[in-house]
């Protein structure tokens, strides 16, 4: 006969096993430089390190910026509003 679904109960979260808590930040990009081979940056995600003030002076400089948020942040809601207002994107 057909297979049957059959429900499995798991201690894992499918949905969020790929989504983790840090503090760190891995930037890539190449508009830094001008070069056409992008940089990668690695840092801490704390106002007093340079990858994110680098960061947010991209950031403000840009014409149009735009976010593209995905499932990381989906336990953010309230904190990718706040930036957002915050940097009027």
């Amino acid at each position: 006969g057909e297979p049957k679904l059959v429900p499995v109960a798991s201690s894992k979260d499918r949905f969020n096993a790929d989504h983790h808590t840090t503090n760190r930040v891995i930037w890539t990009t190449n508009a830094l430089t001008g070069e056409p081979e992008p940089i990668t940056k690695e840092g801490n995600l704390d106002m007093k390190d340079r990858i994110t003030t680098d960061m947010l002076n991209f950031i403000k400089r840009a014409k149009k910026p735009v976010i593209i948020a995905g499932q990381g942040c989906n336990d953010s809601e309230e904190e990718l509003k706040y930036f957002a207002e915050k940097l009027r994107i």
